[in-house]
């Protein structure tokens, strides 16, 4: 073999792994703490409670698939260089795994407040409750999680917003809100805001 055949070869194999998803390294910390206010805590991807939760801090890495929590009177805005998540107080998410072919690029809000403002044009993900999913690129909107509903209130662009409950779905834009509860309470229901409320 030639030193040039070698080189060719050593070069094909670096492209090669270079290629690679970064899916298969593991967890990637794409997201970063762009601020925060009181206690914000961190569970590791695939990890348990059993692991520990650890304190975060303004600008600090938070991998995909990560969990964060935020305290009583406790803020954090996160970052992935696209997309800007707030986080509200007594609030629970899931940050989403790295867009992939076949996997959900979904984030996941199991309680709290949390506003979303996603860049125009770049890929977004969507947002999941226990009551509702959310799709809105280059929206901006912010959802809110309570024991029995969810509600999502637009800020700016437009979203669809699908019940978990029965599938329905509906469309909605600035200065609406948009509930989903149980079939029982009805399923979906758009209002309009008023200028007090807002």
């Amino acid at each position: 073999m030639t030193l040039r055949t070698r080189s060719t070869l050593a070069a094909s194999l670096l492209l090669a792994v270079a290629a690679l998803p970064a899916a298969a390294a593991g967890p990637v910390d794409r997201w970063l703490v762009a601020d925060s206010d009181g206690p914000v805590t961190l569970l590791p991807p695939y990890g348990d409670d059993s692991d520990g939760w650890g304190r975060v801090r303004t600008g600090d890495p938070v991998p995909d698939l990560g969990r964060l929590r935020t305290g009583p009177r406790a803020r954090v805005t996160l970052s992935d260089g696209g997309h800007v998540v707030d986080v509200g107080p007594d609030t629970g998410v899931e940050l989403p795994p790295p867009p992939a072919d076949g996997l959900p690029f979904e984030l996941y809000q199991g309680s709290g407040s949390a506003t979303y403002r996603f860049a125009t044009g770049a890929t977004a993900f969507d947002v999941v409750t226990p009551h509702l999913v959310v799709v809105g690129p280059g929206a901006t909107f912010t959802v809110a999680v309570r024991d029995g509903d969810a509600s999502v209130v637009v800020e700016r662009g437009a979203i669809r917003v699908e019940s978990r409950y029965d599938g329905s779905t509906a469309r909605s834009g600035p200065g609406r809100i948009v509930r989903v509860g149980p079939p029982a309470d009805g399923g979906i229901a758009i209002e309009t805001l008023s200028a007090r409320s807002r």
